[in-house]
């Protein structure tokens, strides 16, 4: 840390350089100046840290020095005024320029120590605080890049890559989330930045107007989506409907016809949601045509109904393939929700509500039908068996087998059953 003396008297300057412990409080560096053009030159050549000035000097004044210093916001400076005239006009201008201390001539060298320890405390506060807010108008500046980024990651890899999480960002775990996707379909003139910015000019004006927050990316070759979000009070079905229209509008007007408004989500859907509804989204329109401009927005239509119960037959089919995948191992319901990237409860309503039965019963299902298999087909010992389908022991597996079907497997495997 650094300190400029200003004082016009020689020996002054000269008593306090000796007598100050400058490095016991943390001060490496001294410099001084006898008046004001000097110490201008100082500042401006120097790092300084803290200044202790005199007010009374020939030409220009402590108080004009600090009313400069100010001006060419020389922050954070921490300033100590020293005195030989007990004027309450000098410390009023003092205050006004954010002097830390006004200090009467002579001042005991211990007391001006003690005021140079708490001068140096006052400077790394506000050197602190300076930090701090260039982090916040950094952060701030960058944030919109790093949302996008975010949520770019998040739909072509499964999972971002930045350690920053979704509520720093400010996504809350009861955001309800909408998702427009384009497509590029012909050859175009149009490189991929050419139609973001197209987009985004469109998107900017409709979003402001509802004044709901999105985001606007390109997570895969020939797509581009529009992602907007808001609290669970906000959103309104007429939005989404709304959103169509006005994207469907921009593009007839430029007369885009190598960029289709392939669909939008029918209806809001929260974060854990939000991958699966992406996934059986593009199934759903690989197996159409993405040039058809397809909207879900009506519930009760048959193309509503068709795009349900698709990601519904997806995430079925993938739960089958995890749990087949993995049957002689432990499988739990945290297991298949992370698996599917969707929260455990949710995946257990979807799961039992299309087939009946709860995923636990379903995995308990497939382990003894698949134990069935292998009695039937192979000359597997019973405990061989019981360890191929993940039961813990034999005796579990053969109590588990015949709760379930009413005989033993060795009375299966001998065909002594009716």
């Amino acid at each position: 840390m650094n300190i400029l003396i200003i004082d016009d008297e020689p020996i002054t300057v000269q008593m306090l350089t000796k007598k100050i412990p400058w490095r016991e409080i943390a001060i490496e560096n001294v410099y001084t100046a006898y008046d004001s053009a000097f110490a201008r030159q100082i500042v401006q050549t120097f790092p300084i840290h803290i200044i202790l000035c005199d007010i009374e000097m020939p030409g220009e004044s402590g108080i004009d020095f600090l009313r400069w210093l100010k001006e060419h916001s020389f922050m954070p400076v921490v300033t100590i005024l020293l005195t030989c005239h007990d004027d309450f006009s000098y410390a009023r201008e003092g205050i006004s320029l954010g002097v830390l201390e006004y200090v009467l001539k002579p001042v005991p060298f211990d007391d001006l120590t003690e005021i140079l320890k708490k001068a140096v405390k006052e400077y790394r506060k506000r050197h602190r605080a300076q930090l701090n807010m260039q982090d916040s108008e950094l952060w701030q500046k960058h944030k919109p890049s790093v949302i996008r980024n975010y949520w770019k990651d998040y739909f072509s890899k499964s999972s971002p890559d930045s350690e920053i999480t979704g509520e720093e960002l400010g996504f809350e775990r009861d955001t309800a989330y909408v998702l427009i996707i384009f497509y590029q379909g012909k050859p175009s003139s149009l490189n991929s930045a050419d139609i973001i910015l197209l987009l985004e000019q469109q998107a900017e004006s409709v979003f402001s107007i509802l004044d709901a927050k999105y985001v606007l990316f390109s997570p895969r070759e020939n797509y581009f989506y529009v992602l907007s979000w808001m609290s669970p009070g906000e959103k309104d079905p007429e939005i989404i409907s709304y959103l169509f229209k006005q994207f469907q509008a921009f593009l007839r007007k430029l007369h885009m016809n190598q960029i289709h408004l392939t669909g939008c989500m029918n209806s809001f859907c929260d974060f854990t949601e939000l991958l699966l509804e992406q996934r059986s989204f593009l199934s759903f329109l690989e197996n159409q045509s993405p040039q058809m401009g397809m909207f879900l927005t009506d519930r009760s239509s048959i193309l509503s109904e068709q795009f349900a119960r698709i990601s519904n037959t997806h995430l079925i089919e993938d739960i089958a393939d995890y749990v087949h995948r993995h049957l002689s191992q432990e499988i739990t319901r945290s297991d298949i929700a992370d698996y599917v990237h969707l929260n455990v409860d949710y995946l257990n309503r979807i799961f039992k509500k299309e087939t009946g039965m709860t995923l636990v019963k379903y995995i308990r299902q497939e382990r003894l039908d698949y134990a069935r298999y292998l009695l039937r087909n192979t000359e597997l010992s019973i405990s061989e068996i019981a360890v191929s389908t993940g039961f813990t022991t034999p005796s579990h597996f053969s109590s588990s087998f015949h709760k379930e079907f009413g005989y033993t497997p060795i009375d299966y495997k001998n065909k002594r059953f009716l």
